[in-house]
């Protein structure tokens, strides 16, 4: 009697599980690059346009593009100052650009007004327009005894926007609606994380230039700082979508450097 195979049918509960995994699989990859479109998609744009250029040269005539990190660090210093100074001298209105519009270099030329998250912008484009690696910088006063994430989300706390640009002695911060720069009384520039760290362990900074009262709740003591959120409401920036920030996902990262970095 010849041998005979005999053949088992698949079990029909098994071959649902392995449809089923199979289609969980497909829902999670199509659902991670639907998600990875969307933080793209409402990512902040820091592109240096055409249009950019041409408003630059008007804030900076004769300046050429590039030339950062040609210069020595008290070259770079002076170059910073007059991006500033020049970025204030246009705009000399204290109103903000409406939300849901540009606030790019034209906006701020041509309306000669805007708050500190315009000039910032703006101050960035510069700098990035003159080599000067750089990045935004969000700043809310520290609540006794509230949690930095629940003021951020929650609370309605004194804010500010300015801008870090990296010098050949390392990072300075620029403020926006003021002619002041991160320098300690040594002529250093002291950025952020380095600023907290002192504030951390009770230590005191002597700044080059004194800070504007208004301001010595985010230069004079600890605040709430974070590297790359441009609004927590989403209406400074295309797409303009309410309730999901303003934000560019390389800045956030910036947020787990360590001091000295």
């Amino acid at each position: 009697m010849p041998n005979t195979v005999v053949v088992q049918a698949r079990p029909a509960k098994a071959n649902r599980f392995r449809q089923l995994w199979k289609f969980r699989k497909w829902l999670g990859a199509t659902a991670a690059l639907v998600l990875l479109a969307f933080i793209s998609y409402c990512n902040v744009d820091r592109t240096l346009t055409d249009e950019d250029r041409q408003y630059i040269h008007l804030y900076l005539p004769g300046v050429p593009e590039g030339i950062a990190p040609t210069l020595s660090f008290e070259e770079q210093i002076r170059l910073i100052e007059h991006a500033q100074q020049a970025v204030h001298k246009r705009t000399t209105g204290w109103e903000g650009i409406p939300e849901g519009q540009p606030r790019e270099p034209k906006q701020l030329y041509l309306g000669r007004t805007g708050m500190c998250y315009d000039r910032s912008r703006v101050l960035e484009k510069i700098f990035t327009y003159l080599g000067f690696p750089n990045r935004h910088l969000a700043m809310f006063e520290r609540e006794p005894n509230v949690h930095a994430y629940t003021t951020i989300l929650l609370h309605h706390v004194s804010s500010h926007a300015i801008s870090e640009v990296k010098t050949k002695k390392g990072w300075l911060m620029v403020d926006s609606n003021t002619l002041w720069l991160s320098l300690n009384d040594d002529y250093q520039p002291v950025s952020m994380p380095q600023l907290q760290q002192r504030y951390k362990h009770g230590e005191t900074i002597h700044w080059a230039n004194p800070i504007v009262t208004e301001f010595d709740n985010f230069y004079n003591s600890r605040c709430i700082a974070l590297y790359g959120l441009y609004s927590r409401h989403g209406r400074f920036y295309p797409p303009y979508v309410s309730g999901i920030p303003d934000y560019r996902v390389r800045g956030l990262l910036y947020n787990f450097e360590q001091v000295g970095d």
